[in-house]
């Protein structure tokens, strides 16, 4: 069936429009501030939760306190939740048809590269992985699909896992395109890729089928014998 030509362009201005917001936030930038402002707002939203979900912009983390800022906010969330979780995602299996558990960098942003090498454990899921630093562990779940219904994401959104965004310009939230998928959304499709799948002393081939916007920006990774 061809593509409804007003949905098509429908999508095409929130596109631009999606651009043009994030191009007017980046010229917005982080002021000085005390290391302690951070440590209270960490202490006031994240009472009560063992684990957080983050994503990290590290330029204005590093504009608003100096120093190094993947150490400074590494520790300060160490010191306050038992396990620390973020976005592996390598949406580029689509094209390298290979996801390295302990290698393959996460293609979005400095602070997930720089987590990997930190983080105790990783999902399976070769284009939506999260990395884990701290012992917990998503037992019971489906690894391999992300946003399957009983895979990592619903088990996150089940336990009202905190989210954070630090130093980010725009709101920032991995769920959502978790949510797309489960809402059976019309811009939302389905594709398979072939590829590899390795962790330390073992490799498997594995197809990966995504689920992507109509931008081919949002994808996910399913890991099926």
């Amino acid at each position: 069936m061809a593509p409804d030509p007003l949905t098509e362009a429908s999508r095409a201005a929130n596109l631009v429009k999606h651009q043009a917001l994030k191009r007017l936030n980046r010229r917005r930038s982080a002021g000085d501030a005390p290391v302690s402002r951070l440590e209270a707002l960490l202490d006031r939203h994240g009472d009560g939760h063992s684990k957080a979900f983050v994503h990290v912009g590290l330029r204005d983390v590093k504009r608003a306190f100096g120093g190094d800022p993947y150490a400074l906010v590494r520790s300060t969330l160490d010191e306050r939740f038992r396990s620390v979780l973020a976005p592996g995602f390598t949406d580029y299996f689509e094209t390298s048809g290979v996801y390295h558990k302990q290698h393959s960098r996460p293609k979005h942003g400095t602070f997930g590269k720089l987590f990997l090498r930190d983080a105790d454990y990783r999902t399976d899921d070769a284009m939506k992985s999260i990395l884990v630093r701290g012992p917990y562990r998503f037992d019971g779940c489906r690894h391999a699909d992300s946003y399957a219904e009983d895979g990592c994401f619903a088990r996150l959104v089940e336990e009202d896992t905190l989210i954070i965004d630090i130093g980010t310009p725009w709101i920032t939230c991995s769920h959502l395109h978790y949510f797309e998928s489960r809402m059976g959304l019309d811009y939302v499709s389905e594709e398979t890729f072939e590829g590899v799948i390795c962790s330390e002393g073992t490799a498997a081939s594995r197809s990966s089928r995504p689920a992507g916007s109509g931008r081919r920006r949002s994808t996910r990774g399913t890991s099926r014998s």
